[in-house]
């Protein structure tokens, strides 16, 4: 049966404005802005399907695997790239203070900017910052950040490669003043761009990533300094609009306790969840449970929370062989047909809506889910008559990551997203305007 969880009007303001009275516990309220939001200094305007379509190439998917009991990243090269960012949050760096927008991302451990060797208006330059500094090869800091490696001038440096083979990205590690809208840290560690080796991230829009994983040197262990090791964001209304006047990053004493909550399970670089069921309208889906689950040895299995995925992934067997032929009979006994790779269905989303779509609902273990009407579950192409899944088949990738399960932000939308990570607790709190 599908539930709504509702929350008090004073969270919502607690959540929408920044609180510039600073308690023992602090708070850091950040603005997030919309990839095409014309208030981004990079703004250009365009239709997110269209660039989605565009820009197939390359994009990031994190997984944590083990290689030689060691936990490492392997970040997976499928379609779009840095372009898979929607969100950015909005922030400065450095003294005097360089305006910043940073994607925000759940599903990586680095906070990295790109650095002045690359010719680009308005980039950051550590050489140009009184609090900037670089971490010494031999260091504890650099020791506890895997694979790193030194330069001729004892500089701690960090390589990461990918799957597929391509060499990706080259960072210096240093660490610089991060100014938000209403508090100052110092000494953020962070890497700093300057080779533009592979194929990611080249962009001239994109300034880089402000990582929220797990583990060192991510910003969620800065946390700790303001009190209260949580965060919590919210975006309203759909991802494919580009005014989103109360979307919100919370750092530290964020109050997450509003909504149901649902254990959260933190292994190598990803937030993994306990998924109980999948239901299309009021049917829970006959789909075995084992196949949500995170092996104890396997990479790229269980089910993980991701900002920096647009769609939503399911296993292969579970969205093949059950969820997908659901969906497509519900659509085509509404007379909508599909085309191409039978994500997407000729018609428009409006027409669609009359004629009362069941909902699909992820839920998970004690009680807490996400509810996706169709605003979530599709995205409307605003020119073409046309319209697409947004939840999606993991093999659509390859076999690698075909029984993982990828909660995107397109499931995320309009709801308060919670992190709690003193006491391994995730909250969904629904809230629509």
């Amino acid at each position: 049966m599908v539930t709504t969880s509702y929350i008090l009007p004073i969270f919502l303001v607690f959540l929408c404005l920044a609180d510039a009275y600073l308690k023992p516990n602090r708070r850091v309220t950040l603005q997030l802005v919309h990839r095409f939001s014309p208030s981004l200094p990079f703004h250009k305007s365009d239709n997110l399907l269209n660039f989605l379509e565009r820009n197939d190439e390359h994009v990031m998917i994190k997984i944590a695997t083990l290689q030689q009991q060691e936990s490492i990243d392997v970040q997976l090269i499928i379609p779009t790239s840095a372009m898979q960012h929607l969100f950015f949050v909005n922030l400065s760096i450095g003294e005097p203070p360089v305006r910043q927008y940073l994607a925000m991302d759940t599903g990586s451990r680095l906070t990295w900017v790109i650095g002045d060797s690359l010719r680009r208006e308005f980039n950051y330059s550590s050489h140009r910052s009184s609090t900037s500094g670089y971490i010494k090869c031999h260091s504890d800091t650099c020791k506890k950040i895997m694979k790193t490696f030194c330069n001729s001038n004892d500089k701690c440096m960090h390589y990461t490669s990918y799957a597929d083979g391509n060499h990706g990205l080259q960072t210096c590690i240093a660490y610089d003043r991060f100014v938000f809208e209403n508090d100052v840290l110092d000494k953020v560690i962070m890497d700093i761009y300057y080779k533009g080796r592979g194929r990611l991230f080249h962009e001239d829009n994109f300034y880089g990533i402000f990582g929220l994983s797990p583990p060192y040197p991510s910003f969620v262990h800065r946390l700790g300094d303001l009190g209260a090791k949580k965060f919590t964001y919210y975006i309203n209304g759909k991802v494919t609009d580009t005014f989103h006047p109360y979307a919100r990053l919370i750092l530290g004493d964020a109050d997450i306790q509003n909504g149901l909550t649902t254990p959260l399970h933190i292994d190598g670089a990803q937030y993994h969840l306990d998924m109980e069921c999948i239901i299309l309208g009021e049917q829970c889906l006959a789909i075995d449970r084992k196949i949500f689950a995170k092996k104890a040895h396997g990479g790229g299995t269980g089910v993980i929370i991701d900002t920096g995925s647009i769609f939503t992934y399911v296993a292969k067997e579970a969205y093949d062989g059950v969820l997908h032929p659901l969906i497509l009979n519900e659509l085509n006994k509404r007379g909508f047909k599909d085309m191409r790779d039978k994500y997407c269905f000729i018609g428009s989303l409006e027409e669609l809506k009359e004629t009362n779509f069941p909902v699909l609902l992820f839920e998970f273990a004690e009680g807490a889910s996400l509810q996706l009407d169709e605003d979530s579950l599709f995205i409307d192409h605003d020119l073409l008559n046309y319209f697409c899944l947004t939840v999606r088949s993991s093999t659509i990738y390859g076999p690698t990551i075909q029984n993982l399960t990828i909660i995107g932000l397109t499931a995320q939308q309009d709801y308060i997203i919670g992190y709690d990570l003193e006491n391994l607790r995730l909250s969904m709190t629904l809230y629509k305007f």
